[in-house]
């Protein structure tokens, strides 16, 4: 029952059209879009970093959408982008509408680092949306899916990418199901960001629900104590 924060995952499903940008009343931007490319990597003390939808990438549009809630409404929240190599690192909030009700959107994210993002490829890029200030994820962590570039349709299932910080075994449980889902070590001398993958069915990202899961890993033969967050899809 630990703090968890974000970073980066590849979450699905979830359909339902993409609201434009033109069309009043989607979620404004009320900071500015902070970002960096960086020589060496950067590396978050965070486990859980990020969830993301699945689907078509395309490098060179820049972009986010995103599941914003309805349970979101008038509240701040931040999406964060990261690299799995470490080095970039994005990041801005936005306040849904008071009358928000939830589906896909795309979040204005005019990056300055066009130049470098299409040699990232898109299983490399994570991004995460929590309620919430950009400088301080809260103790009770709750996330909503998103995805970086998406250019065709949306994929099913997805997958959570963890940094795992070395451990010998990683795996998370659904509180409200019962469930545990092992988690897969990506073998990849560059994720420095985040190492791992956890494959999340379809049937457990459909709208409408709210999911408590807890992420557990095993290091060194101990069971670390486990980070606890919420996904939001209502």
């Amino acid at each position: 029952m630990c703090r968890s924060i974000a970073s980066m995952v590849m979450l699905a499903l979830l359909a339902g059209p993409v609201a434009s940008q033109a069309q009043e009343d989607v979620p404004a931007p009320v900071s500015d879009l902070v970002e960096r490319y960086a020589p060496a990597a950067q590396i978050s003390g965070t486990p859980v970093m990020g969830l993301a939808l699945a689907g078509v990438l395309d490098p060179s549009a820049g972009q986010i959408t995103a599941f914003v809630p309805a349970q979101w409404q008038e509240q701040v929240f931040c999406a964060r982008v990261v690299s799995s190599d470490g080095r970039y690192l994005a990041q801005r909030e936005y306040r849904a509408p008071a009358q928000w009700q939830s589906r896909l959107v795309s979040l204005e994210f005019p990056t300055r680092s066009s130049s470098q993002l299409p040699h990232i490829g898109g299983e490399d890029i994570g991004v995460t949306l929590w309620v919430g200030s950009c400088e301080s994820a809260p103790a009770a962590l709750h996330i909503a899916p998103a995805i970086w570039n998406k250019a065709e349709a949306i994929a099913d299932g997805g997958e959570l990418l963890i940094n795992s910080f070395r451990s010998q075994e990683t795996y998370l449980y659904v509180r409200e199901r019962g469930e545990k889902i092992a988690c897969s070590f990506l073998a990849h001398e560059r994720r420095t960001a985040f190492d791992t993958s956890c494959k999340l069915p379809a049937a457990l990202l459909a709208p409408g629900q709210t999911l408590e899961i807890e992420l557990n890993r095993i290091r060194r033969g101990q069971i670390v104590p486990g980070e606890v967050f919420v996904i939001d899809l209502q």
